[in-house]
């Protein structure tokens, strides 16, 4: 339920600053969780978030202007807050260098998921 969702989301706050991002752009977009981790700034054309889908290649633009009411959001706000002051070419990125993650660098879908389960298992339903 969108009320579980939150639950987690709220969660995500405290462990994982790429978390909330991750899960907003995965709500605001639907796409799968490696497109979420490969979208890229330059992929910000005219209006729209151009994503090629890693599973079936196929290409497709989705408005910055789309607005999940519930959440009071757009897309390009969820977009502007992964601006952040970590130089990086990636909407989802790491803040600090840890094993063989860089700073700046793309976070993995299997990174994602690990934090994913963290926030969710830490929640009493």
């Amino acid at each position: 339920t969108f009320d579980e969702w939150m639950m987690i989301y709220n969660a995500a706050e405290k462990d994982g600053y790429f978390l909330q991002r991750g899960m907003l752009l995965a709500l605001m977009t639907g796409q799968r969780l490696s497109d979420i981790c490969k979208m890229q700034f330059s992929d910000i054309r005219d209006g729209y978030l151009h994503v090629e889908q890693q599973k079936t290649g196929t290409r497709i633009a989705i408005p910055l202007a789309l607005r999940c009411d519930k959440l009071n959001l757009t897309l390009d706000d969820v977009v502007s807050s992964c601006r952040d002051c970590v130089l990086s070419p990636w909407l989802l990125h790491h803040h600090h260098a840890k094993g063989t993650a860089k700073r700046g660098g793309m976070v993995k879908p299997a990174t994602l998921t690990v934090a994913f389960k963290k926030a969710r298992d830490s929640v009493d339903y």
